[in-house]
Parts: C-alpha cells; structure tokens; sequence
C-alpha cells in the first residue's frame, strides 16, 4: 500500500516489481514491466505498452524506510523475488 501511495505505480505495475527494480541506494523504482490480462491470452508479464511507461520513479524517505523494514522482515528471494 505505501509503495503504491508513495510511487502513484500502476496496479499492473506494482504486482510486477520485483527487487532487481528497487534502488534503495538512489531511492528510486524502475517501471520495467506489467501485468496484462486479455481474453486471448489470460493474465500474463509484459514489457510497458508504450516508452514513456518506462521510467525510473522517485521514491520518498518513508516509502524507503518502510521497504527496508518489509525487507527486513521478509527477505526476497535474491534479485528476481
């Protein structure tokens, strides 16, 4: 909920992110793919439909604070997690 709060990401977009799309570093999430759901094929992971969905976005000091924590208390599998 933070994420999503503090990013204005997509719905699509945050149920795709994984870690390797978080910099906590720089404080910033890139928007590399999404979740697409069509008739024709079902749900499924997908590149952004256009360039200009793809973007690096800021992330604020609570948004990191609250990652490191959720990180913290649930570690990912490595960088695809």
């Amino acid at each position: 909920m933070m994420l999503g709060a503090a990013t204005g990401l997509r719905p699509g977009e945050l149920f795709t992110l994984q870690l390797r799309h978080v910099d906590l570093l720089h404080a910033t999430v890139s928007v590399e793919q999404q979740i697409q759901q069509t008739a024709k094929h079902g749900v499924y992971v997908c590149p952004p439909q256009t360039a200009r969905s793809h973007r690096t976005v800021p992330l604020p000091h609570m948004a990191v604070d609250a990652m490191k924590a959720h990180l913290r208390d649930f570690p990912a599998d490595g960088p695809g997690g």
